[in-house]
């Protein structure tokens, strides 16, 4: 059986949850696992391995061990849940970062994603690449039934995000707003890691920002507050296409109903009126969404549904039953060639100018605005703190 090592630039939710996931993997299987924050990876490690996974790579220490990786025979894989090369600007506005992951795709045996869209757009860089699907996994502990009320004193809308981003309630929501503000007033909206600009236009006792949490209080959060549904408004795009439903999990599993956009990803998912409201992305549209959600019944079912097929088709028998079919040689590769010492330290001594030279590329970071001597301060100082922040799981 195989040592897996994953390895990632920062600690998000993905890299979490796909931790978590091999953590589960390796139980069952036998499989050594180790997780590492890209920086501490060490010679050892790379010897110690037989697969190698780099989840959400976008940096030079990212691409370079996985080229290492190859080179010594190891199964590489990366993993991505976002299409980073189609966020607008990306490719000219971050051009190391569109460079690594390309070098990353190019030393990669396979690509892990939970969305084959990815595989499609990234398949271009490498031709041998192979596809590796992955379900985000649901123990039944995780799955909140609570009683959907009848007579709402209080009703509230969820609405989160991950990045901060306002770009996808600006442009859907916010239209229709404005055309219907009597009755998104009748609403109190919680916005978590958001602040989208509402002036004169929802009342501000009708307002909550829920500030950025950790995965598990932000789920506690989720199944406390009773929420009458939640949205998940998205705009149609090369990028929308290579997203992953979380949010009809994370809602699914709070007992939340939900409106979703009618488009991918949610149209993998969701069945229309029977586990999800799925409507165009018109002010006409959202607003009959609105009103099916006064009907108690419906919600009732929504969630029912929605939490029979998370049951059914993303516990962790289940996905974990899935992977190991399609992914034998992954679990039983065997790699027995020793990585050299000499390869990897040069490898992170560049790394870390490299990544000073990322933070200096920063519009607010600017040698004309700090001068040359706070600016060597203020990048160095800044490199430290946010490797501090890292914490191993």
């Amino acid at each position: 059986m195989s040592n897996i090592l994953i390895y990632y630039g920062a600690v998000e939710v993905t890299n979490i949850m796909m931790t978590q996931f091999f953590e589960k993997l390796c139980e069952v299987n036998k499989i050594g696992l180790r997780s590492k924050l890209s920086n501490t990876v060490t010679t050892n490690d790379l010897t110690w391995s037989d697969v190698v996974i780099n989840i959400r790579g976008q940096g030079y220490l990212d691409a370079k061990i996985l080229e290492l990786a190859k080179l010594y025979g190891r199964y590489t894989v990366c993993g991505y849940d976002d299409d980073f090369l189609a966020i607008p600007g990306y490719l000219t506005a971050r051009k190391l970062s569109a460079k690594a992951i390309i070098k990353i795709l190019q030393s990669s045996m396979a690509i892990l994603s939970g969305n084959d869209n990815i595989f499609l757009e990234y398949k271009k860089f490498n031709k041998n690449l192979t596809f590796i699907h992955i379900d985000t996994m649901v123990e039944e502990k995780e799955i909140y039934l609570r009683k959907i009320e009848e007579n709402i004193k209080e009703k509230k809308i969820a609405y989160y995000v991950n990045d901060g981003s306002t770009t996808e309630f600006n442009t859907v929501i916010i239209p229709f707003i404005k055309a219907f503000p009597d009755l998104a007033n009748k609403y109190k909206w919680y916005f978590f890691s958001l602040q989208p600009n509402l002036d004169n236009l929802i009342k501000k006792e009708n307002i909550v920002y829920v500030p950025h949490m950790s995965l598990e209080d932000f789920r506690a959060y989720l199944r406390k507050e009773d929420f009458t549904f939640g949205i998940a408004p998205l705009t149609e795009s090369r990028f929308s296409r290579g997203k992953y439903f979380n949010k009809y999990m994370e809602y699914g599993t709070a007992s939340i109903p939900c409106i979703f956009s009618n488009v991918l990803p949610y149209t993998k998912i969701v069945e229309n009126m029977k586990d999800g409201i799925l409507v165009d992305n018109t002010i006409t549209d959202w607003k009959a969404g609105f009103e099916l959600m006064d009907d108690n019944d419906l919600r009732k079912k929504i969630v029912s549904n929605m939490q029979e097929k998370i049951r059914n088709n993303f516990s962790c028998e289940a996905i974990i039953s899935k992977f190991e079919k399609q992914n034998a040689s992954l679990i039983q590769w065997s790699a027995v060639t020793k990585v050299s010492r000499l390869r990897l330290i040069p490898i992170k001594i560049i790394g870390v100018f490299v990544e000073m030279y990322g933070l200096a590329r920063r519009p607010f970071v600017r040698l004309k605005e700090r001068g040359f001597r706070n600016l060597i301060i203020y990048i160095f100082f800044r490199y430290i703190k946010r490797r501090k922040s890292f914490k191993e799981m």
